[in-house]
């Protein structure tokens, strides 16, 4: 995330600010940051991710979405653009660019990204009443992450390896050969 671009905005002006601008930002407690690009890993994670999404969900009341929708967390007074979301039902918002609810979270990590992911972005996505699962799948090595609401609270899991990657909220299993398919992976970095 880089640096507040003016002093403080509400989000009406930041959505207006947003309609015009040439790069995407995030809104994040009156300030609006630019969003840093992202790695052909990154992008081929993210899209081998949606389109196993996309068949699992087909005609049902779940929607996937991907990094051009605002995802909007009022009670924390943020809105980022996570990589991918899913919206079972229709999506609730005041604008169409922007989404309130969602029930699956997913943020690919990456050098320029990973401190706010596991930071900020988790602490504000938890608030999130409607989230059920929030996912960091890292783009330089096998590696996926889950932080699950159960009855008892968030509980997390590390995956790596072979272990089949459960999402239990959108009733998706997958494989690591899936998600990582035709990424070229960083030997030196390790899971986890």
């Amino acid at each position: 995330m880089s640096v507040a671009t003016v002093d403080h905005l509400s989000f009406a002006e930041f959505l207006a600010l947003e309609s015009e601008a040439e790069t995407k930002h995030e809104y994040v407690r009156g300030q609006r940051f630019a969003m840093a690009g992202t790695t052909v890993a990154h992008n081929r994670v993210s899209r081998n991710l949606l389109v196993a999404l996309s068949q699992r969900l087909a005609g049902g009341p779940c929607e996937p979405f991907v990094a051009d929708v605002l995802l909007r967390i009022e009670d924390a007074d943020v809105a980022y653009y996570p990589d991918l979301f899913v919206v079972c039902g229709e999506p609730t918002g005041d604008d169409e660019r922007v989404v309130s609810d969602a029930t699956l979270v997913v943020e690919v990590l990456s050098v320029s990204t990973e401190s706010h992911d596991r930071g900020d972005k988790l602490k504000n996505y938890l608030r999130l009443a409607s989230l059920v699962e929030y996912v960091l799948v890292d783009s330089r090595a096998r590696s996926v992450e889950i932080y699950r609401r159960g009855p008892a609270g968030w509980s997390y899991l590390a995956l790596s390896g072979d272990d089949p990657i459960v999402l239990e909220s959108v009733d998706l299993v997958t494989s690591f050969d899936a998600l990582y398919a035709n990424v070229q992976l960083d030997e030196a970095v390790s899971p986890g």
